[in-house]
């Protein structure tokens, strides 16, 4: 499997992945094989024994606990504190708890075959469409066109994932949550900083 730097798109993908977990989750309630074409869109193939390797992984904090809260086998289900547990999480991670929260309350009173029919949907009827560019100025304009709906995509985005594209291990980790601390402190000027 080829991995790509997600620049504009990253939210409608956790939200699929998001609810593709939940469904997965809710469904094997009642029986433990259902809806098995939902793993491959969670996880790619790994070896017996390996750890699993994640489709989308998120950028910075946000990893953590969409790992560990959401795309692990039965996450979904199991409750996490509204106060307490949640101090001193990030905003995206917030944010990903929320909209679990939402789709778990919106999906547990669905039977098993609509929940099927939800997931079957969302298997086979969204479509994804991948661009991809080596070129930084090629991608912002792109992007710039395709994204007249939702978050405007800044410059500070593109060269996020252009800086973060060949760091890995501890040290992403770190820059991520630099990054993510220099965001927060500069909050509106954020993007002037690239400009």
């Amino acid at each position: 499997a080829r991995d790509h730097q997600i620049i504009d798109g990253q939210q409608r993908l956790a939200t699929l992945t998001l609810r593709a977990c939940v469904l997965r989750n809710l469904a094997r309630e009642t029986d433990p094989e259902a809806l098995p074409f939902l793993d491959a869109m969670i996880r790619c193939r790994t070896e017996a024994g390996e750890p699993p390797r994640w489709r989308l992984l998120m950028r910075g904090a946000a990893q953590r606990t969409m790992a560990a809260s959401i795309q692990t086998p039965g996450a979904t289900l199991i409750e996490t504190a509204a106060d307490g547990s949640r101090d001193g999480i990030t905003e995206a991670e917030s944010l990903l708890l929320a909209v679990r929260d939402q789709f778990i309350e919106l999906l547990s009173d669905r039977d098993q075959s609509a929940l099927e029919r939800i997931a079957s949907f969302i298997a086979h009827e969204c479509e994804i469409a991948v661009i991809t560019s080596g070129d930084v100025d090629r991608a912002h304009r792109t992007f710039a066109v395709l994204n007249n709906r939702g978050r405007p995509l800044n410059r500070s985005d593109i060269i996020y994932a252009q800086l973060m594209d060949d760091v890995a291990g501890d040290e992403l980790s770190r820059l991520q949550g630099e990054w993510e601390q220099l965001n927060h402190q500069l909050a509106g000027d954020f993007d002037a900083l690239f400009s």
